[in-house]
């Protein structure tokens, strides 16, 4: 066993899993992949196979320890077995079967320092056969899943991997800690600071943790809306990822009135072709906003979308501690909170979930509960080989999910129609709503009695309230506050700075007007 420090991407998934505590681990840092095959095309067992690609990349049999300071390092064992439980099947309820061994497989956390971030099952029914697989997230990232399933499926019907030995993510440590690394590093860090400092506060808020199932997963077989954002991509020299941000951004500048949005996108964060080979976690989560101030037509909002997207892929190889940083002192010098909520992942060729296809052209919707603060409030995937778009929503923002896909489905054939020159005629979308209770301001959703309630609890602060003015064209906060002699404006700034991070509906007033020695509330 040879200790390495971990990547960049696997430090940063690590110390959010160490993060949680005991709390259970958020659905997302949990990967699925299921490989469907024929047994009798099948040369070797579905253990044997697994334990071929297993093998092959370092990722799959790694778990994290600490050196004498403390600092994570990657710890790869030689050999790491891992058992494939097996269940048998009827026909009519194979896909359900998938579903139920994935469940099973997820009900054990688990532990990085001790077991390999790898599960494994196979459901048997007659001559067909499923492999299915749970990943926590710092072995692997969609491009991952996209590789192990070519490869699973090369050992199972070939018995054999027939591609050059991989590049690993030790190698990728040893990459991102040299002069050239370290350069990448420091771009990003500019880009995110630059991003921060002209986005846009995140559209939605984290709402509070109950159980109800307030999230919904839509599925919408879309091939028409696909054959449109390929046409439009290429009449308007812009890439089918952009149209799709593009036409997303349009839906949320419609439906709220914002004439900026604000998205984090997943990048490959794959610059060479060596790296193409890699099982780990090096996508990123990187954040962008598109301008639709103007009053753009499409093919000119396409191309806005298109710079945002390449500045975030050109911009990924960041350091996850050093981006924390940058968010913080962001905050603090805007007060406002970035509470990143909408998601836009483009997926030219994962593997869809179990059962995601069951619905054919239809359109599929299942509700599930989802803690606060775990995950997005509205994620978009394109899932490109499928033809495919999956939205999961918080409902107590977009009421109606189905009707969010179709507008994107409807929208983008008519663009293509057209020439999407013209938006007038697109219809109007359903309005997102924010969290009962809150104000805009500044282009945030707000809570005045939270900000007030944070205000009051300072010390020399005897009551206070706030309240939203426009001025100049834009919405200014101010606070009133009735405090004890010698609070100073700059002290109750930095008091509402200190409380941002834990409140994303709070902001920093922009107008202090301070009484001094009066305990009768504000009027």
């Amino acid at each position: 066993m040879t200790p390495t420090y971990l990547t960049r991407g696997q430090e940063g998934m690590w110390r959010i899993h160490r993060g949680l505590g005991d709390a259970p681990v958020p659905s997302w840092m949990l990967q699925q992949l299921t490989v469907d095959f024929d047994a009798s095309r099948a040369v070797l067992p579905a253990e044997d196979a697994l334990a071929e690609v297993v093998r092959r990349h370092e990722g799959l049999r790694t778990t994290v320890g600490t050196d004498p300071a403390g600092t994570p390092v990657q710890i790869v064992h030689d050999d790491a077995h891992v058992p494939v439980e097996a269940v048998d099947s009827a026909p009519e309820g194979f896909g359900k079967a998938k579903r139920a061994l994935l469940d099973r497989l997820a009900q054990e956390r688990f532990d990085l320092a001790a077991h390999p971030p790898v599960r494994a099952g196979l459901v048997r029914c007659g001559g067909r056969r499923a492999l299915v697989l749970l990943f926590h997230h710092i072995a692997t990232d969609q491009w991952s899943l996209r590789l192990l399933h070519d490869e699973l499926l090369e050992a199972l019907t070939r018995g054999r991997v027939e591609r050059p030995y991989p590049m690993q993510p030790g190698d990728v440590a040893a990459k991102e800690s040299s002069p050239e690394g370290r350069r990448r590093n420091e771009q990003a860090l500019r880009y995110l600071q630059q991003c921060h400092d002209r986005a846009p506060q995140a559209l939605f808020v984290e709402g509070g943790r109950d159980d109800a199932a307030h999230f919904t997963s839509t599925y919408l077989h879309a091939p028409a809306a696909f054959a449109a954002a390929r046409a439009l991509a290429a009449r308007h020299a812009a890439t089918e990822p952009a149209v799709w941000l593009a036409a997303l951004s349009l839906h949320l500048s419609l439906a709220t009135g914002l004439d900026r949005c604000r998205f984090h996108m997943q990048v490959s964060n794959r610059t060479d072709r060596a790296e193409h080979t890699v099982v780990g976690r090096m996508a990123r989560s990187v954040p962008l906003a598109v301008d639709l101030s103007g009053g753009p037509d499409f093919p000119a909002l396409a191309r806005r979308a298109l710079r945002a997207t390449m500045g975030a892929m050109r911009n990924a190889g960041f350091s996850n501690r050093q981006y924390e940083d940058v968010v913080r002192a962001a905050e603090r010098r805007r007060g406002i909170r970035f509470r990143d909520q909408v998601f836009v992942n483009y997926l030219p060729g994962t593997p869809a979930p179990p059962g995601a296809g069951d619905a054919g052209d239809r359109i599929s919707g299942t509700a599930f509960t989802r803690p606060a603060g775990h995950g997005p409030t509205c994620e978009l995937s394109v899932v490109s080989e499928k033809e495919a778009l999956v939205l999961a929503v918080d409902r107590r923002y977009v009421e109606d999910p189905e009707a969010v896909v179709h507008w994107l489905d409807d929208t983008l054939r008519h663009l293509a129609d057209t020439g999407g020159t013209c938006l007038d005629a697109l219809p109007a979308p359903a309005p997102v709503q924010p969290a009962a209770g809150l104000t805009r301001c500044d282009g945030c959703w707000i809570s005045l009695p939270e900000i007030a309630a944070a205000l009051a609890d300072h010390p020399g602060v005897r009551s206070a309230e706030a309240a939203v003015r426009a001025e100049g064209g834009r919405e200014v906060l101010v606070a009133r506050v009735h405090t004890a002699s010698g609070v100073s404006a700059e002290e109750l700034r930095d008091h509402m700075a200190e409380r941002l991070p834990r409140r994303s509906t709070l902001m920093v007033p922009g107008e202090f007007v301070l009484r001094p020695g009066s305990a009768s509330p504000v009027t």
